[in-house]
């Protein structure tokens, strides 16, 4: 599931707004707790952000190859063109 920039932040102020002045937000079951910290939000914020901007590096590189590509084809037909349009005299 995807987030949201502002929906992350929203739910961030939510969780610490519960947890009140204590300094962990305990979340998961009860044999398997949780413990999150602002450290833990963090670096779960900077990996999402890394994610996405890998995804986005990814997708403008495909975007970039498609318009080479497309650029080419179009040169090479032009040249293909060229070469049946020229007629020879003897």
């Amino acid at each position: 599931m995807r987030i949201s920039q502002r929906t992350l932040r929203r739910i961030i102020a939510e969780e610490i707004a519960k947890a009140g002045n204590r300094k962990r937000i305990v979340e998961g079951s009860k044999s398997f707790p949780l413990k999150v910290t602002p450290e833990y939000i963090n670096r779960l914020i900077r990996e999402e952000y890394e994610a996405f901007q890998n995804e986005r590096r990814i997708v403008e590189a495909r975007r970039r190859r498609r318009l080479a590509e497309a650029r080419r084809r179009k040169l090479a037909e032009s040249r293909r063109r060229r070469r049946k349009e020229t007629v020879y005299y003897y």
